[in-house]
């Protein structure tokens, strides 16, 4: 609530004195229950991160994705990041990593 309060809006302020327009995305609103069953969540999230360009900027906490390890699989996380190597095809590289 701190940073929609206090430090959004001065970053909002600070980007539009220099031309850019700043708009604050939580990734983890708006995705329904339905398009995380079918897999979309990391497209959908990737895609919003995409619409970004050519600035973005990204606050973690101190949980910060997904992963499995190697020795149990999670078929819902196969399927997710299937999915997102078809518009992101770099994913392929990272599916034993956090995303």
């Amino acid at each position: 609530e701190e940073l929609i309060k206090s430090v959004f809006s001065k970053l909002r302020r600070f980007a539009s004195d220099r031309g850019i327009f700043f708009t604050a995305v939580d990734l983890r609103w708006g995705i329904t229950t339905e398009q995380s069953k079918e897999g979309n969540t990391a497209n959908i999230c990737l895609s919003e991160i995409d619409h970004c360009r050519p600035y973005f900027m990204c606050l973690l906490g101190s949980r910060y994705g997904w992963s499995q390890p190697s020795s149990d699989k999670d078929e819902l996380l196969n399927r997710t990041l299937s999915k997102a190597t078809i518009n992101f095809p770099w994913v392929a590289q990272y599916l034993n990593r956090s995303i």
